[in-house]
């Protein structure tokens, strides 16, 4: 994000290079760990005790670890296959790590097919589980978008097939982290674009007879003079949940916010997502359970979860900024 965002990012670049330095000895059991090594993990959201509606630190250890993590991760629709990237792993290249659940056991992580090299994060599965986005800095007919462009890959007989570049409509101008889809099949990401209202806004592409059309803005309603970025969007279009920095009613760094989508298809006021979610610290890259059950965020290094019925007092009171847990 602004000069505030990017001086924290490199104080925290630079911290993980030195905790990798110091624990590299470590990496190589939690992502190439044995069957045998690896703790014995069953059950839904592997086995952990969900979450109520105040927002708790998911998979301590495998997914939230020491080192800071980079996005909320992204499930199969059986629930079955798990997706994220891990801030450490971008140093020296970026791999988008997953987990699977087999015999009703989950496998330790291994790096996907599809990100095998380059700087690869942010993984988003759509709502058929057929089709996985992620940000990738991999060159583009032998140019390289200096801030990334979003990627595709599709299911195939085995694995994931070859990547291949969302189209213009998506991949112009400075990119955000994160892309979502509906389950109509519509894209919502952040960008820099001429013509836009501030700094990062919202868009949509809409997906119609087949194929992307062009690009929108979601205007006034959603994006202002500051950052609005990782956007995460509910399967029907019902409401969208993002991040945003330096609003006045901000907690501190960037806050999540969430508005809803009026019969008309304009969206309503935004409204911060209040004290029990937001801190004086990053919140980011929100992601809901494919079941619609938990929503998923990135907070200051580690990954969140909470119950979605959360949701439910913000859709109904939209004066919820200064609530506190």
């Amino acid at each position: 994000m602004g000069k505030k965002r990017r001086a924290g990012d490199q104080t925290m670049k630079h911290k993980a290079i030195s905790v990798l330095i110091l624990m590299s000895s470590l990496l190589p059991p939690l992502i190439n760990a044995q069957q045998g090594e690896f703790p014995v993990l069953k059950g839904l959201y592997l086995g952990q005790k969900p979450p109520g509606l105040i927002p708790e630190i998911f998979m301590p250890g495998i997914v939230s670890t020491e080192l800071n993590e980079h996005g909320a991760p992204t499930f199969s629709p059986d629930l079955l296959e798990m997706y994220w990237s891990p801030q450490y792993m971008e140093i020296g290249g970026g791999r988008i790590i997953f987990m699977s659940c087999v015999d009703s056991q989950w496998q330790s992580p291994r790096t996907a097919s599809f990100s095998q090299e380059f700087k690869n994060q942010n993984p988003f599965l759509s709502l058929d589980g057929q089709r996985l986005f992620f940000k990738s800095f991999r060159p583009i007919d032998a140019d390289v978008y200096r801030s990334g462009a979003f990627w595709v890959t599709e299911r195939a007989t085995e694995g994931w097939s070859i990547p291949k570049p969302l189209g213009t409509s998506v991949n112009s101008g400075s990119m955000g982290q994160q892309i979502t889809e509906s389950g109509n099949r519509n894209l919502y990401f952040a960008a820099e674009r001429p013509g836009g209202k501030g700094l990062w806004d919202i868009y949509t592409v809409p997906f119609e007879h087949g194929s992307y059309a062009q690009a929108q803005n979601l205007g006034d309603a959603i994006n202002t003079e500051f950052y609005e970025s990782s956007p995460y969007i509910a399967p029907d279009e019902s409401y969208l949940i993002f991040s945003s920095l330096s609003r006045p009613d901000s907690y501190g760094g960037s806050d999540l916010y969430i508005s809803l989508r009026k019969s008309d298809g304009s969206w309503t006021t935004v409204s911060n997502m209040g004290g029990v979610i937001n801190s004086k610290g990053h919140e980011e890259f929100p992601i809901g359970s494919p079941d619609e059950k938990y929503l998923f965020f990135f907070r200051e290094g580690d990954i969140y979860w909470v119950d979605m019925r959360i949701t439910e007092k913000l859709k109904s009171n939209d004066s919820v900024q200064n609530e506190n847990p």
